[in-house]
């Protein structure tokens, strides 16, 4: 669980080959890069991420994963899974963590309202990392206070940053575990 100090997470770039996600997942979650609390899997990972959740559960680290109706959360001590927004804080231990939806990290209105909610971190739930310049959208969140991190699908070779109001920092820890790529930062 996330102590009051700091809060590892592990964002993932997914490569589009990954056959069995759930294997996948449960992989990772065993694996916890980093000695993460939270783990964040890219927009659309699953058509249906039940069961996702429940291996998330089961292996007590907390979640973000996308599904074909969005964004859903889970984090150890909360008694039910949430529907996420951009604008909702999800918990993790003493920490808040505030998702972005994929395009969404584009509109200044979202950004704002995430600053608002004065966030440990924000979180951008991706489709694609191809073509999609989320790094400026993550610079405006750094300069409204908010460091961010994404999870993407991707062939390789995303860009993996941590934006900082202060700058821009690379993972801690960079691991591959059944196929994905796996980042963590402390935040």
């Amino acid at each position: 669980m996330a102590n009051k100090k700091g809060l590892r997470v592990c964002t993932t770039i997914v490569p589009p080959g990954i056959v069995n996600r759930l294997a996948a997942a449960e992989a990772l979650f065993e694996a916890r890069p980093g000695k993460c609390d939270l783990i964040v899997l890219p927009a659309e990972y699953v058509v249906d991420a039940s069961a996702v959740l429940k291996a998330a559960r089961k292996a007590r680290v907390a979640v973000i994963v996308g599904d074909a109706e969005g964004v859903l959360g889970w984090a150890p001590g909360g008694s039910k899974v949430a529907r996420l927004k951009s604008t909702v804080e999800m918990r993790v231990g003493a920490h808040r963590v505030a998702p972005i939806i994929d395009a969404e990290i584009f509109d200044p209105r979202v950004r704002a309202g995430v600053a608002t909610l004065r966030p440990r971190v924000a979180v951008l739930v991706a489709r694609r990392a191809g073509g999609a310049r989320h790094w400026a959208g993550q610079q405006s969140l750094a300069r409204l206070g908010v460091g961010s991190v994404r999870s993407v699908h991707a062939n390789g070779g995303a860009r993996d940053l941590l934006y900082r109001p202060n700058g821009e920092e690379p993972p801690l820890l960079v691991e591959q575990v059944a196929g994905i790529t796996a980042s963590c930062f402390a935040v």
